[in-house]
């Protein structure tokens, strides 16, 4: 099954006015996970991102909210396998320990998520 856990920008996926709080997808998230034997999440940015200057202060960290993502849904202790959607190069050291395997997808194309997970 699919949950959204955050945005492309780190950011809370319910965009309803009754969120509790601003991890709220991300608690969704871990609820759906709690199903699962495997969890597989896709993180990264989106191919407008693919121009000199596009980082803010230069900085190639992963958003706070992906980072989130990732350690709530590794207390899960079931297996994770983190598919990075990207073309350049991103510090995924802060999110490394928490999984059992990266895959490095690019940017695939409209279909590149299903043939991921196919």
């Amino acid at each position: 099954s699919y949950k959204c856990g955050v945005t492309i920008l780190g950011e809370n996926c319910n965009d309803d006015d009754d969120a509790t709080s601003e991890n709220s997808s991300i608690e969704d998230a871990v609820e759906e996970a709690k199903e699962s034997d495997v969890i597989l999440i896709g993180i990264g940015e989106e191919n407008y991102a693919e121009k000199p200057g596009d980082l803010p202060n230069d900085d190639m960290s992963l958003p706070e909210g992906q980072i989130r993502l990732v350690r709530a849904l590794a207390a899960e202790k079931k297996t994770i396998i983190l598919v990075y959607f990207g073309g350049r190069p991103r510090l995924l050291s802060s999110v490394e320990p928490y999984v059992d395997a990266i895959l490095i997808a690019f940017l695939p194309g409209p279909d590149g998520g299903q043939a991921v997970y196919d």
